[in-house]
């Protein structure tokens, strides 16, 4: 029986659906694959996944956590996610990527409910960005609880969770003001330009340029324009700003250490992504706490726990 979904979770789904569908024309997969392929990303070591069984709460149709885990030599992947269709993206990627027989196994859950899995079933559980999507924290709190359930003793939950609230200009200020001015019924114009950014929009805004600068400027505005402004550039916007729902700001570590009331509870390191785009001009801001990083951004919370 199809599970019902909510409005915000069909369009949840419809955002990232097509945003994922991107990721092989841009270069996000492999910037993804070669972070989480490595364990120290998670606060854990090598050993840590030989031959573990491994869930992915949210799985998504990107596959490159997927692709990680086979990297890693874990015994398989349970690959859970909202309806059916992130499933069926996915089981294209396994055909395509995946070399290793029955390594994944589907599973349509809603990871706000009971999840049809034993208590203590997998050695690691991931919420790879999920839960800030969720409608409220009652619902985070159900998933983490969850996960705690189906994790093995000894077994780790890793949570790429939020955002720490410090005041940072883009996180606090800039994006939820964008994000308001995307939702506002008098701004359909600038709805329109969101929904609509693709590789066209670059090869667009290039024909314009072309019309207005002298040829010599032209060419130092295509290069860089190239070379910096790219879809994965653009999907970036399409993700902070079309998804319905943003917890970010509020899944604290307090929160996440209460709710996970079985688990030793530590923060792992920022991820560290190998940007080709203008993002790698602020990736350094992401990855260090100094005096002007925090100006900028927030601290992003990625989380590592441990059942006792």
């Amino acid at each position: 029986m199809p599970i019902k979904m909510k409005l915000f979770e069909k369009i949840t789904k419809r955002v990232y659906l097509k945003q994922h569908r991107t990721f092989f024309r841009s270069n996000a997969y492999k910037r993804m694959l070669d972070t989480y392929k490595n364990p120290k990303t998670f606060g854990l070591n090598k050993k840590d996944f030989y031959k573990k069984k491994i869930l992915d709460l949210g799985c998504g149709s990107t596959g490159y956590l997927q692709k990680a885990m086979e990297i890693l030599d874990c015994n398989s992947v349970t690959c859970c996610d909202l309806g059916e269709i992130y499933i069926k993206d996915l089981k294209k990627f396994e055909k395509k990527y995946i070399k290793k027989k029955n390594f994944l196994i589907y599973k349509s859950q809603n990871i706000t409910k009971k999840l049809d899995f034993p208590s203590n079933s997998f050695d690691i559980v991931f919420l790879n960005g999920v839960i800030a999507h969720l409608s409220t924290l009652s619902d985070v709190k159900k998933s983490l609880l969850e996960a705690q359930r189906v994790v093995k003793k000894n077994g780790y939950i890793w949570i790429m969770a939020g955002i720490e609230n410090r005041d940072g200009i883009i996180d606090s200020y800039l994006i939820p003001s964008l994000r308001r001015a995307y939702a506002s019924k008098g701004n359909k114009l600038f709805k329109q330009f969101i929904d609509t950014l693709d590789e066209k929009t670059i090869n667009f805004f290039l024909n314009f340029l072309r019309g207005k600068l002298n040829k010599i400027d032209y060419s130092v505005a295509h290069k860089f324009i190239k070379k910096f402004i790219t879809l994965d550039t653009l999907v970036f916007f399409q993700n902070v700003l079309q998804v319905p729902n943003q917890l970010n700001l509020e899944i604290s570590f307090p929160f996440l250490k209460k709710s996970l009331n079985k688990c030793k509870v530590r923060k792992t390191s920022p991820l560290k992504f190998k940007r080709t785009d203008t993002r790698k001009f602020l990736q350094p801001f992401h990855s260090t706490d100094d005096n002007i990083s925090k100006i900028f951004y927030n601290k992003h919370l990625q989380v590592l726990a441990k059942k006792l």
